[in-house]
């Protein structure tokens, strides 16, 4: 069972003036429930692919929010890591954040990108309005793939990768009420102006993107700063463990503003309504991967579920492209898994996962390689 987390010391709320306390390098600085959350976020991106659900109340408002619920995590762990860093070794904390991070980002993401050109070189050009040509292969390699199915997740984290030493000098600098207000109002921002960035993306970028051209709201970092910036502070202020009070509110923030959501879409004939209901989701992915964090923590469950879902949060970033590349292969001879009944998209969406893990692994084993090879050269 996970009830092993509330007896720990680390447990402990601390307010926010007492934060940035030290955190040394012990396993008690691990957070379990982060890959459990990881996990259950990583399953739920692969039925998101495989449509399972797709339509009902829960897969709008919970399977289809996984990808935001990462970026909270990836706000969690990123901060985590450079508290650890800087009581470690701050003199080093900026290369090693970039070569750390990059190293496991690239080489698995430009592993996808050959065998994905190799299978539209050898085998059939994908369905689609978008135009292969020498220079999308080449944006392809800087981590621009519109051309690559749900790749905007990449553009996302790169570019947070990038700004996030500034970012976090900014939200500490600033205090958490303005740090909240300003992230929040620039992610309900987007989700408000979602059209015009769109419009904006096809006018600067070119409309070479798959249909239905959301790409460009999808890949604007922006629209992800309330999720990282709330994942920065909850790792300042408990370490990324949540108390049972916070995860109460949390929660209660959930339902209210998942019933707020409902009431922003409403009438069904208003064209704007299902744009004031992104907007107002949008605000709502925070609390909600909150509350899954707390819940993990708080909630008892089989030792097995847990075991597997924090295998399937540490291989999270392999499973996603595995999953990816394999999903974009099978449906580029004209398979849609949204046409067909639940139990076969259930199916697809197991298979999706079984197919995506050698690719996982293909990956992590380019990243080990990578990184000792770098290392070397470092070293001499």
């Amino acid at each position: 069972m996970n009830t092993q987390s509330a007896e720990t010391p680390a447990s402990t709320s601390t307010s926010p003036a007492t934060a940035a306390e030290v955190l040394t390098t012990s396993k008690r600085d691990h957070v379990p429930e982060l890959d459990w959350v990881k996990g259950f976020a990583i399953l739920c991106v692969v039925c998101i692919h495989a449509e399972l659900l797709a339509g009902t109340f829960v897969f709008r408002r919970l399977i289809d929010r996984a990808v935001l619920v990462f970026m909270v995590l990836f706000g969690i762990s990123s901060e985590l890591w450079w508290l650890r860093e800087e009581a470690r070794a701050p003199e080093r904390a900026i290369k090693n954040w970039y070569t750390g991070r990059l190293s496991r980002i690239l080489p698995g993401y430009w592993a996808l990108l050959i065998i994905w050109w190799a299978a539209v070189v050898l085998w059939r050009t994908p369905e689609g309005a978008v135009k292969l040509s020498w220079q999308l292969a080449v944006a392809n390699f800087f981590g621009y793939a519109p051309n690559i199915g749900t790749s905007w997740f990449v553009t996302v984290i790169l570019q947070f990768i990038l700004v996030f030493p500034l970012l976090r000098k900014g939200v500490t600098r600033a205090s958490w009420p303005i740090a909240l207000a300003i992230s929040a109002l620039v992610t309900w921002w987007t989700g408000w102006k979602m059209f015009d960035i769109v419009d904006t993306g096809k006018a600067v970028l070119g409309n070479n993107i798959q249909w239905p051209g959301f790409f460009y709201h999808w890949v604007f970092g922006p629209r992800a700063l309330f999720n990282v910036v709330t994942g920065i502070l909850v790792a300042r202020w408990w370490r990324g463990r949540l108390s049972l009070p916070v995860t109460l509110i949390a929660l209660a923030l959930t339902l209210i503003g998942q019933y707020g959501a409902s009431l922003a879409r409403a009438p069904e004939y208003d064209e704007i309504g299902p744009i004031r209901e992104l907007s107002v989701i949008c605000l709502v992915d925070v609390p909600l991967a909150l509350t899954l964090l707390g819940l993990f923590r708080w909630i008892p469950m089989p030792d097995g579920v847990l075991r597997f879902l924090a295998w399937c949060g540490v291989w999270s970033w392999g499973i996603y492209l595995g999953h990816l590349l394999v999903h974009e292969l099978i449906c580029s001879p004209g398979f849609r898994p949204g046409l067909k009944p639940q139990p076969v998209r259930a199916l697809y969406a197991v298979a999706l996962l079984a197919l995506g893990v050698p690719v996982a692994v293909l990956a992590s084993r380019i990243e080990t390689a990578f990184v000792q090879r770098f290392r070397k050269r470092s070293a001499g």
